[in-house]
């Protein structure tokens, strides 16, 4: 798979690519307006998640291009409408129209260093990462093994395990994961700078996994 004119290959392409790779992503749809996004909401089923799609913004939470659990498709179709007003139209090509997915928030990544070569990242997702910054390091290639052991080294790792009472977590789907995406790199790391999956939701045990937002950084 490694080829430099894969360059050009679209996100969803790439999203495609990590779903038959083990890195299944939750339903969804892509349209161009607000009035479609009402009704794609309406058709797969609320509550659902409303992202902008855009080339220009590559961090779409922190640029307020996602609005969760919207109840129903006025409130998708009002609510996309508003992002094209504080966002700018311009900046926005379509919108991204995804199922809820309730589980454990992880972050999974992929970077180049420029020290020491492809560096795989796992740690707790969402704002957690950057809230008490508790991920654990690899050089690829890892196997599902090496997966297991950076997952025990998290200080969060228990709420893999069922904490206080939760769901335990799918997490041989979880090490599968890991893997999958270290190998995705590795093979497409000529146009590929980096890949951050965050959340990639992890559903109950035997349950899998749900890539939710997938963040590809290619070369320039």
């Amino acid at each position: 798979m490694e080829d430099s004119g894969l360059r050009n290959i679209t996100d969803a392409e790439i999203i495609e690519q990590l779903s038959i790779a083990g890195l299944t992503k939750p339903l969804q749809a892509h349209v161009l307006d607000p009035n479609s996004a009402g009704e794609e909401a309406e058709k797969m089923g609320v509550p659902v998640a409303l992202k902008i799609v855009s080339d220009e913004i590559s961090h779409k939470t922190e640029a307020g291009g996602v609005i969760l659990n919207l109840g129903d498709g006025e409130s998708v179709e009002k609510a996309a409408k508003n992002l094209q007003k504080t966002i700018g139209s311009e900046k926005i090509k379509g919108f991204l129209i995804q199922e809820m997915v309730d589980g454990l928030e992880m972050l999974v990544g992929v970077r180049e260093d420029p020290d020491f070569g492809p560096l795989v990242v796992v740690g707790l997702g969402g704002i957690f990462v950057e809230l008490i910054r508790d991920v654990s390091l690899r050089l690829a290639p890892i196997d599902n093994d090496e997966a297991h052991q950076m997952l025990k080294e998290l200080r969060g790792t228990e709420a893999l395990r069922g904490f206080r009472g939760q769901t335990p977590r799918d997490i041989n789907a979880l090490k599968n994961a890991i893997t999958s995406l270290s190998n995705y790199f590795l093979e497409n790391r000529s146009w590929l700078e980096e890949i951050e999956i965050n959340p990639l939701i992890v559903l109950a045990e035997g349950k899998g996994v749900r890539a939710v937002d997938v963040r590809p950084v290619r070369r320039v």
